[in-house]
């Protein structure tokens, strides 16, 4: 099974393979915000999903969307955050 590149090292690699401009390691940074983002709610709709699997037998398929995009902005202060 092969390993899926988190946003950090994604981030990492695409540094080291930029010439330093501010503005091309800020357009990278954004990305690397945004893919951080879809991790982060993936992994939480995933555990929250697996919990109540087990609790209940059965995943409702409402609510998690909204729950996920709520748990990051909450922890980590939104999509923007600089």
């Amino acid at each position: 099974m092969s390993k899926k590149q988190s946003s950090i090292e994604w981030l990492f690699v695409e540094l080291l393979n930029t010439p330093k401009d501010k503005f091309e390691w800020h357009t990278i940074l954004r990305k690397a915000k945004a893919m951080h983002r879809e991790e982060m709610i993936s992994s939480y709709k995933n555990a929250m999903a697996s919990a109540y699997f087990n609790t209940h037998n059965w995943m409702p398929q409402e609510g998690y969307i909204h729950k996920s995009e709520q748990y990051y902005n909450e922890t980590f202060g939104g999509q923007d955050n600089e």
